[in-house]
Order: C-alpha cells, then structure tokens, then sequence
C-alpha cells in the first residue's frame, strides 16, 4: 500500500467520539503514569536504588514507558498544553503532600469534604490564612 494513501490518525475526531468520563479517565491515566515515571526517576538518586528496588523500579518504569507510548497518538498540540498545566499541578500537590506525615492526610480528606460542600468558603479561609501567615500576624 502507498504510503500516501494511509488514513492519518486524528487525536481530534478520535477524541470526538468519547464521553467526558472516558476522556477524563484517560488523561488522569496519562498524568498519573508520567508522575509516577517522573517520581520513579528520582530514586534512582538515591542511596536506596539497589537490588530489589532497582530491579523493580525498572521493570514498572519499562511498563509504564510501554503505556506511554500508546497515549502519544492521544495528546496533540491543542490538547498538551493543558494537559501540562494539570500535571504540573497534581505533581505539585502530590509533592506537597508527600512533605506530610501520613497520619494527618486525614484532616486533608476533612478539608477536602467541605471544599466540595463550600468551594467559595475553603478558598476565603485558605487565603486568609495564608494571608495572616504572610504578614506575620497568626490569629
């Protein structure tokens, strides 16, 4: 078959076709394999990649490259960007969360719970406490 003759593929009509739950789905897989690549990456750095670990870390990045590799014809030039923005932020978050001690992430999942109830209301006591924070004026 000429090569000319092939039918391109279109991320955009692919993506046409989809619900919104299955689009959300697949990009949470997307950003959350290349987190987990990323994050993997880092612990080679460290004192710890030997052995088990070692070998274990790269079998699971090899899979997830593999999966990588299937998302590609997913992401376009329309759609990277904000797929960067949303994995910048959940890599952040992760970080962020990671810097706690896992025996409060309870409290997160309370304050979670009521930015669903009172998306408006977290935000103000977030800002204000952050506010307070910033100008050194605790209450």
């Amino acid at each position: 078959m000429n090569n000319n003759n092939k039918v391109k593929f279109s991320p955009a009509a692919f993506v046409g076709e989809m619900s919104d739950e299955t689009i959300k789905k697949i990009v949470q897989s997307i950003i959350t394999n290349q987190m987990a690549l990323d994050l993997n990456n880092e612990v080679k750095h460290t004192k710890y990649y030997k052995h088990k670990l070692k070998n274990a870390l790269t079998l699971a990045n090899k899979e997830l490259l593999k999966v990588e590799k299937d998302f590609e014809h997913f992401i376009d030039s329309d759609v990277e960007k904000p797929t960067d923005d949303v994995y910048n932020v959940q890599y952040q978050l992760i970080r962020l969360l990671t810097s706690f001690n896992v025996l409060v992430y309870g409290s997160f999942i309370h304050m979670i719970e009521a930015y669903r109830l009172d998306p408006n209301g977290m935000i103000e006591k977030a800002n204000m406490i952050k506010a307070d924070n910033d100008y050194g004026t605790k209450s």
